[in-house]
């Protein structure tokens, strides 16, 4: 028993050895800030902007910055402020639930705030062997909460509390201009109707079709639509256009100008920016010679390679490191296009895509929408953003 308090201690004692360094580096830095040294911009991202009462949800905080792929850090402290009174973390537990992206946070706290009664989560990096490399627009953590079933209606604040990023040569980064950032999500009345989970969406899509759940997930988060009011033609090809505009949709990236990356992308079509967005996060790749063929259908092997692609942006991962856990599964993986034969390895080992049977995966067949629903919620329940 004497061991277990003394091992706590000890632990205790490491922990906030580790803070108060952190701390001294970052104060630190800031003394000696860095002329000319570019700002960080955050962003935070819910899935959807409006939940009733008992809705569960994720919160992903970003960064971007011309920077930030060559920017490596050996400390960095996130706080990150919300009003307990209507969320709660999933089972309250800061190791389960506060979920490291790429970074393997050193430090984690969920505390409240007693002078105003605000929650406060806490994540804190230090490592002087092992500085971690911060990379553009992916996620520093996801975090599940829930809205409490007694939650007041309205609009409700989420802030990050200032702080700056310092790399290994002390230069300073300023996360939002050094000023705390804010964004809203708004929660209903309980007395509101909401979709009920036999409602049928579509009348193609009936509440016995396999992938009826995927496709009402991804209409709610205005991931995916129907062909018309009424129908979704769930057996339709997707176009590689479609397929990239429901992954910028679904990673809620924003939106830049298409600046003519691809000679047969018009500008002024629908998807002319989603294209242009995709191609900025390396999500998609032409088909040589300038051309994307955005009207062609996509097949299995290409949906891989761009959803492995997203996976790989949004959560500073790379498919490499699942390839090796592949357990061949498909024998007809030499009919596979070399290029893609890791893609379709990875996404399969992290149960985002499977075979069109037990054994074959059939690469250069056509994706139909219902399966490009259930690939696009896979991929968000994955890189936790379900």
């Amino acid at each position: 028993m004497n061991n277990g308090c003394d091992s706590m201690i000890i632990k205790n004692k490491i922990t906030l050895i580790i803070l108060l360094i952190s701390l001294v580096v970052l104060t630190f830095s800031v003394q000696i800030k860095a002329e000319g040294s570019d700002d960080v911009v955050p962003d935070i991202k819910f899935g959807k902007q409006t939940y009733f009462p008992g809705d569960e949800f994720t919160m992903s905080l970003r960064l971007s910055g011309d920077n930030l792929n060559t920017l490596t850090t050996k400390g960095v402290e996130v706080v990150l402020e919300y009003d307990h009174f209507n969320f709660e973390l999933l089972n309250n537990s800061p190791e389960k639930d506060l979920m490291n992206s790429y970074i393997d946070f050193t430090n984690k706290f969920n505390s409240i705030n007693k002078s105003d009664n605000k929650q406060n989560i806490r994540v804190a990096y230090f490592n002087i062997t092992n500085p971690v490399t911060i990379k553009n627009g992916a996620n520093i953590i996801n975090v599940k909460f829930k809205v409490k079933k007694d939650a007041k209606p309205g609009i409700k604040r989420f802030v990050l509390k200032p702080f700056g990023l310092v790399d290994t040569q002390f230069k300073v980064y300023h996360v939002n201009n050094d000023e705390a950032f804010t964004r809203t999500l708004e929660i209903l009345s309980s007395d509101l109707k909401r979709p009920s989970a036999g409602l049928k969406t579509f009348n193609d899509v009936d509440i016995k079709h396999w992938a009826k759940v995927y496709i009402d997930k991804l209409v709610e988060r205005k991931v995916v639509m129907g062909v018309d009011s009424n129908n979704f033609k769930p057996q339709n090809n997707v176009t590689r256009a479609q397929f990239a505009a429901f992954i910028v949709r679904a990673l809620e990236l924003d939106l830049i100008d298409y600046k003519g990356e691809f000679k047969d992308v018009k500008a002024g079509e629908w998807y002319d920016k989603l294209v242009a967005t995709a191609v900025k996060s390396k999500i998609i790749e032409g088909m040589g010679a300038g051309r994307f063929e955005p009207n062609s259908n996509i097949t299995r092997e290409q949906m891989c390679a761009m959803i492995m692609r997203a996976y790989e942006y949004i959560n500073g991962l790379e498919t490499k490191g699942y390839v090796s856990k592949y357990k061949n599964r498909f024998s007809d993986m030499k009919d596979i296009s070399s290029w893609a034969q890791d893609y379709v390895k990875g996404a399969n080992v992290l149960g985002i895509v499977n075979g069109m049977s037990d054994t074959k995966f059939i690469p250069k067949s056509n994706s139909l929408r219902e399966q490009a629903a259930a690939i696009i919620y896979k991929f968000l329940k994955a890189s936790n953003l379900d």
